[in-house]
């Protein structure tokens, strides 16, 4: 759900000062960052929840003729709606971040809202900081000096305009 509406102003009676209000918690979550996945642009959600590997998007890895194979069938389970899924297909890409790229593998599964998500293990390997709050998520891959995910409405991906951009 995209808001362009402006924020409401509403008035503290007791201070007599005013202070704008968001209209939702959805446009202070910084857990969606924009990312480049062998040079195409993406929607990735950060979260500490999904484990056992990091997941796209069956419709973002036939858009961009990813490469699969087949693996071993593997039970996936995420705190997502749709959050049980069989994987039998991964894809080996190359993920770029703004500021550090890496080789990831992904698994192929029916994501709702997301190109892809990152999971524990890839937050956790990249010393990945995510404040609560209207703060951005940043990492500092070994080596190198810590850096911000650049946030999905800053990105322009809220309307899937200004992507090609790094």
């Amino acid at each position: 759900m995209q808001h362009t509406s402006k924020p409401v102003i509403a008035k503290n009676n007791y201070k007599r000062k005013t202070k704008a209000k968001p209209q939702s918690t959805e446009e202070l979550n910084h857990s969606r960052v924009r990312v480049k996945v062998n040079g195409h642009p993406g929607l990735a959600l950060v979260d500490l929840q999904t484990t056992g590997g990091d997941l796209s998007n069956a419709q973002f890895v036939h858009l961009y003729g990813l490469p699969t194979y087949t693996i071993a069938k593997k039970s996936l389970n995420t705190t997502i709606k749709g959050s049980k899924d069989v994987i039998e297909k991964p894809s080996d890409v190359q993920i770029h971040y703004g500021g550090y790229t890496e080789t990831r593998m992904l698994y192929v599964a029916h994501l709702a809202g997301w190109d892809i998500i990152l999971c524990k293990a890839v937050l956790t390997a990249l010393n990945a900081l995510i404040p609560a709050g209207p703060k951005p998520v940043t990492i500092q891959p070994k080596g190198m000096a810590r850096f911000a995910l650049k946030d999905w409405r800053k990105a322009g991906l809220a309307t899937r305009q200004g992507i090609s951009e790094d």
